[in-house]
Formats: structure tokens, sequence, C-alpha cells
């Protein structure tokens, strides 16, 4: 675990995200994640440091109904994903300092936005967002951006616009992530087509092989996945309502 450490720390270093630092006002232990590809992410628990002196962003977050209720035009779609999302945001240097991160080679410093940080979801939403307004049939989420139209000539028109955009900004696209022109997109644990919008068929699998819940904890986050998909689900209220009862106090 230390030699990726290592790895991800000098990697960090070379892109200038992290700057060693003696005696920092603020300091936040690293809690190391291990990433699909094997390697590792280094996040920080701001939550036990500078998370307590700060209030939330208040910049709204749209929902996700909002979105899908809005891409009734859609027939083609592209998504765009941005690489290292809020790490491409840099930060002045008060804020750099008070992201310090502790490791066993030291502090450093980080000098872009931090995963972690309470209020950085609202920063980089907000930053996207305006980044990318008055750009036709364009939905930002975080790091997707997902473009819809109702024709080929349009979407590579929204396509371009949004790219251009991001190169002007210097904000980078993970290329093996994007998807240029499809007319199926997963977006947010849907698929959306022409015709509408469909549940995932992974999301869905789940559901099917979820285990059978031992206690109330997991039963809640059984029902968790059944309610992301209430709209699909035909009397689900009633069907469901045996299971909410067991979440009841004296319920066994």
């Amino acid at each position: 675990m230390r030699k990726k450490v290592d790895v991800a720390i000098d990697k960090l270093l070379d892109q200038g995200v992290l700057e060693p630092i003696s005696n920092p006002k603020w300091s936040t232990p690293i809690v190391p994640i291990i990433k699909l590809s094997g390697e590792i992410r280094l996040c920080a628990d701001y939550k036990v440091t500078i998370n307590k002196a700060m209030k939330n962003h208040p910049f709204p977050i749209p929902s996700v109904n909002h979105i899908l209720a809005n891409l009734a035009d859609g027939k083609f779609f592209a998504k765009i994903d941005l690489a290292q999302a809020y790490l491409q945001l840099r930060v002045d240097d008060a804020s750099a300092e008070a992201q310090t991160i502790v490791t066993h080679r030291g502090a450093f410093k980080v000098n872009r936005l931090q995963f972690g940080v309470n209020v950085a979801p609202g920063l980089f939403q907000n930053f996207i967002e305006d980044l990318l307004k008055r750009i036709p049939g364009v939905f930002p989420y975080f790091d997707d951006v997902l473009i819809f139209a109702a024709t080929e000539e349009q979407l590579c028109n929204h396509l371009r616009l949004v790219l251009e955009r991001l190169s002007e900004s210097g904000i980078r696209a993970n290329k093996n992530k994007c998807i240029f022109k499809t007319k199926a997109v997963e977006f947010l644990g849907f698929v959306i087509d022409a015709s509408g919008i469909h549940p995932s068929d992974s999301k869905v699998r789940a559901i099917h092989e979820a285990p059978r819940p031992k206690n109330k904890t997991e039963l809640q986050a059984f029902l968790g996945l059944l309610n992301f998909y209430h709209s699909f689900l035909k009397d689900k209220a009633t069907i469901a309502e045996p299971l909410h009862r067991l979440l009841e106090k004296n319920a066994e």
C-alpha cells in the first residue's frame, strides 16, 4: 500500500497538485482509496478538520428528475467525462494551505480543489454550469456532461461548442470514457434514447441479485435500490409496504 501511495504522491507532485509545506495552519490525514484499476486515489478526511469550520456552498445541484424531464427532444447523444474533475480547479494559497494533507512523507498543501471538502461539489457544479451556459442541449452534472440534440448535425454543433469551451478553460476530458455520438446513452443510472428513459440493465440486475436483507440497515439499502426506480415500478408503494413496516422501531 505504501508504495502505491508513493506513486500517487509523486504523480500529484509532478502535476503541481501537491506542494511540500512546513508548519501549516491546517493538516488533514489522508485516506487512500483503491480504484478499480488498482491505483490509489489520495483522499483526505476533511470532515474532522476544515469542514467543521465551513458552511456548505449554497449553489443548487440540479435534481436528476429535472434533468431527465428536459430530454424529450433528444435523439442523438454525447457524453463527456471530465478527468480528475475537482483537481482541475486551482485554488488560492490560503485555500491550498487549508487543504494540506499529512502523509508518511510529510505535509503537502493541495493547490487544486479537493474531493471531500464540503464546498467542493457546489463550487465545481457552479463553475461547470457557468462555463457551458447558453450552449443548447447541454446538462453538466459534476464530472459528466450530457449533450443531446434532435439531429446529428445539431449534436456535432453542440459538441464542438462544449469542447471549445473546455479547451479554452484548460479543462481536460478523459477520452477513453467519452462517448461522441450515440442513439442511446447511460446517464445518472438511466438509459436515455429517442423513445424515452429506461432503467439501466446493471441496476436492474443488482435488484434481482441483491441478497436477502439480514438486518434493518441492509433492508434500508435494498429499499433504496427499489426507490431509485420507483417510477418504473407499478404499485411499488403497496408492494414494498410490508418491508417498510419492518423498519419500525418494534418490528421483528
